[in-house]
């Protein structure tokens, strides 16, 4: 028997546990726990509706709040659907459970200080504003790092790089299995040190963008260089890499 979409909703709950739910929330994550208070359920495609370009995101805000979330799956012409719902032992909640401890001004101030208004994969330059502050180990991974902060456990994003990660530690194996170790050991983790993996895969990855006037031109002469190669560009450029590194004086 296939399982139930509709879990439970603010009627099947206590006055006392939907006032918790509420407090432990706050934008995005309260968005989808009212929605599911009101209807026992949010969709991936109501969550696009809503204008969050990555569902998935959406809903691991809520679990990072410490409230749990069951995923279920139903194909709707045609498309597999992904619905979210309380589980049904919801009123057993832990009430000590909290969520991620919110990042200070102060704190985002000296994670710029260190590491420069970059984006740490692909070295581009942001602006103050556009930089996000990420955690190197996923939250659900690990929880929050024990407080005062590290500078260490945290790293600069553009939003770009930000959803490419939570789409691939989302998918990696490790995210129900929570081995820290399996983290700290990979790409999304620590792309400026000496990985092992790229979510659990046996590959390497880099991550470049040619940022501004001069080096939008230049990569315009990389794709045209390929072009005439008869190769992708990311073929071409990794093959550039490769001979420069066999030959360094040529």
């Amino acid at each position: 028997m296939s399982e139930q979409v509709k879990g439970p909703t603010r009627d099947d709950l206590t006055p006392e546990l939907v006032d918790k739910l509420i407090e432990q929330t706050a934008g995005r994550s309260r968005v989808v726990v009212e929605h599911i208070l009101d209807n026992g359920y949010i969709t991936t495609l109501q969550l696009s509706e809503l204008g969050y370009e990555h569902p998935p995101r959406a809903a691991a805000d809520v679990r990072d709040r410490g409230i749990p979330l069951k995923t279920v799956t139903r194909v709707i012409d045609g498309k597999q659907i992904g619905h979210y719902r309380f589980p049904d032992n919801l009123d057993q909640l832990d009430q000590s459970s909290r969520g991620r401890i919110a990042i200070s001004k102060k704190f985002r101030r000296q994670v710029l200080d260190h590491y420069g208004t970059i984006d740490i994969f692909s070295g581009s330059a942001l602006t103050p504003r556009e930089v996000q502050i990420d955690h190197r180990i996923p939250f659900r991974i690990s929880g929050d790092p024990k407080s005062p902060f590290d500078v260490a456990d945290f790293m600069p994003v553009s939003a770009a790089m930000n959803r490419a990660k939570s789409w691939e530690c989302e998918s990696c194996p490790n995210w129900e299995n929570r081995v820290i170790e399996i983290c700290e050991s990979c790409y999304w983790a620590i792309p400026d040190r000496a990985y092992e993996h790229v979510a659990t895969v046996p590959a390497r990855r880099l991550d470049i963008t040619w940022q501004g006037e001069k080096e939008a031109v230049e990569f315009d002469h990389l794709v045209q260089a390929s072009t005439e190669e008869g190769l992708e560009v990311s073929v071409f450029v990794k093959r550039m890499i490769v001979e420069g590194l066999e030959n360094p004086n040529d």
